[in-house]
């Protein structure tokens, strides 16, 4: 599933990946019809995202805090604005590599990968990896448990 005009509308600044798509409403929207079509726990709804996934995913925790269970981002960072505490704290699963030519480990602008001739940027500062997972672990009042610190490099 992709958003409108295949982005989401994230938390990075107006004018990057923006349509006039309530990708908010939207998500909690497909996740309740999912509880009543499936049977499904209204408690037990989990939601995950890769890439600009990833990024809504974030939106998702903030604006819409009691709609899921827990989340996972994956090869995603928020922008480097600061980020809103979250009002109800979730388990959070953060997978970032640290080769990843977009999303890159050690933060600064999205780019186009190097084997583009040339290298459009394509969003603003993002954090760094080790940065993200910290910010989320304390703005949730969570005790980080994964290996930031020292990542396993592939």
């Amino acid at each position: 599933m992709r958003g409108d005009d295949h982005a989401w509308n994230d938390l990075r600044p107006a004018g990057i990946n923006r349509t006039a798509a309530d990708d908010v409403a939207f998500s909690t929207a497909l996740a309740d019809a999912a509880v009543v079509e499936f049977a499904t726990d209204p408690l037990r709804v989990y939601v995950t995202g890769v890439s600009n996934g990833g990024m809504i995913v974030d939106r998702l925790l903030i604006e819409a805090p009691g709609r899921f269970a827990a989340a996972t981002f994956v090869a995603a960072v928020p922008a480097s604005a600061p980020l809103e505490v979250p009002a109800v704290p979730k388990p959070l699963l953060i997978v970032n590599g640290t080769r990843d030519p977009l999303a890159r480990w050690e933060g600064g602008p999205i780019r186009l990968p190097e084997s583009r001739l040339v290298r459009r940027i394509i969003g603003p500062e993002c954090r760094d990896a080790e940065g993200a997972a910290l910010a989320w672990a304390l703005t949730s009042r969570l005790r980080s448990t994964g290996a930031a610190g020292n990542p396993h490099r592939t």
